[in-house]
C-alpha cells in the first residue's frame, strides 16, 4: 500500500522541535516529511533546512502560509503554545501541541473552540 507522507510544518527549533520531532519523522519518510520549519534564530533554520531539504521560514505566520503543510507541530516556547496553536487551526491545519498544552484554562478552552471550528 502506498501513502502520501504527511507534509509537516514545525514552529520552534529548540531541543523538542529540532531534538526530537524532527529527528524522528526524518526516520519515517513513508509517513511524515518536514516542508517547512521556522525559528526566529536564523542559524538554527539554516541548519535544519539544509538537512531536511525543507523549506524555512522566520514566523510561525509564513510558516502557516507554505503551500501543503497539513501537520504544524508547535514546539516553540511554551508561553507561545496557545498563540501558535490557535493560529495554525485557524489556518486549516492539524495541530500536535507540545505540553504544556495551556497555561490557563481561558487558553485550552479558545485552543479546543479553535479545533471544532
Amino acid at each position: 500500500m502506498t501513502t502520501n507522507p504527511i507534509k509537516t510544518g514545525i514552529i520552534g527549533l529548540g531541543r523538542s522541535g529540532k531534538g526530537i520531532h524532527a529527528d524522528v519523522i526524518g526516520r519515517l519518510p513513508e509517513h511524515f516529511q518536514v516542508a517547512a520549519v521556522c525559528d526566529p534564530l536564523e542559524e538554527r533554520v539554516a541548519e535544519v533546512t539544509e538537512e531536511l531539504s525543507c523549506a524555512g521560514y522566520p514566523s510561525h505566520e509564513a510558516l502557516l502560509e507554505h503551500p501543503g503543510v497539513e501537520l504544524v507541530i508547535v514546539a516553540s516556547p511554551n508561553c507561545y503554545h496557545a498563540n501558535h496553536s490557535i493560529a495554525a487551526l485557524e489556518a486549516g491545519k492539524h495541530v500536535l501541541c507540545e505540553k504544556p498544552f495551556g497555561f490557563t484554562t481561558a487558553d485550552v478552552d479558545a485552543m479546543i473552540a479553535a479545533a471544532n471550528q
